[in-house]
């Protein structure tokens, strides 16, 4: 019977024995019996299993491993605007957020708004005409597509820029005057290139990152995110790891940085 609440969360540490047996096949042949184990003393804490039913339509309750956190995954191929820019924040930034290889995964805040009802974005994306004023019309995608801020780390997570200490922000600035600030545009080989914003170069030292960037090819690399929020079932402070889909390398003298970048 399932006597469970809506909008409640259990936690669970799996403590049992299967006893089977094997047969081979519909043919007559060896009978082996066996036993499998998932024992609370298991060194990798994947015995401990929170189920809630905080979910919502087909998705409205579940189960998923405490102890594991999911990834997600860029388009880098459709969508490498966003996918570059993140790359380059998570590259050379001191805070790499959502590297796995790092240990610094990203934490889910849902809905990514304040305690004064504010949304993290409105720090890092403070000025309205931001993009507008920065962006250039050479790295849009098409009629009707304008410029737009790409704010890293996103506003639904902790690691925002936006989002104040005093709320368990783990990276808070004022503006996102204090992040990396860059823009894209179509360079004379005909391939988007991600610039600094002049009299803005990056010292290295941001923990946040803002770029002007097409706004179609922003919205859709963020389009799977929801769908993956639920389906991995993440809840408030719930943490995971961000891959762009991309690789490179940087090379820098004492004034420039270039980094070369290609999809996975």
């Amino acid at each position: 019977m399932d006597n469970s609440t809506k909008g409640a969360e259990y936690d669970l540490r799996a403590d049992f024995m299967i006893k089977g047996i094997l047969i081979a096949g519909n043919t007559p042949g060896p009978v082996f019996m066996t036993d499998f184990r998932r024992a609370m003393s298991d060194p990798s804490d994947q015995e401990e299993i929170r189920c809630d039913t905080k979910g919502t339509a087909s998705a409205l309750s579940g189960c998923e491993f405490k102890n594991v956190a999911p990834g997600y995954t860029f388009n880098a191929a459709k969508y490498p605007q966003a996918a570059a820019h993140t790359w380059l924040l998570q590259e050379k930034l001191p805070n790499t957020m959502g590297v796995k290889t790092r240990d610094t995964p990203l934490y889910y805040l849902p809905g990514g708004t304040r305690a004064d009802g504010k949304k993290n974005r409105d720090a890092i994306c403070d000025v309205a005409s931001w993009a507008k004023g920065n962006g250039d019309l050479s790295a849009m995608d098409g009629a009707g597509d304008k410029p737009n801020c790409d704010e890293f780390a996103f506003n639904t997570t902790y690691n925002s820029g936006g989002m104040p200490k005093s709320e368990g922000g783990l990276n808070e600035v004022s503006s996102g005057s204090q992040c990396v600030q860059t823009f894209t545009k179509k360079a004379d080989d005909r391939a988007v290139h991600l610039y600094d914003i002049d009299g803005h170069a990056p010292t290295w030292r941001e923990v946040c990152g803002r770029s002007a960037i097409s706004g179609k090819r922003n919205s859709g690399s963020m389009a799977g995110l929801s769908g993956f929020v639920r389906n991995m079932r993440l809840l408030d402070k719930d943490p995971y790891w961000l891959e762009t889909g991309m690789t490179g390398q940087c090379a820098q003298d004492s004034k420039t940085v270039k980094c070369t970048l290609r999809t996975q």
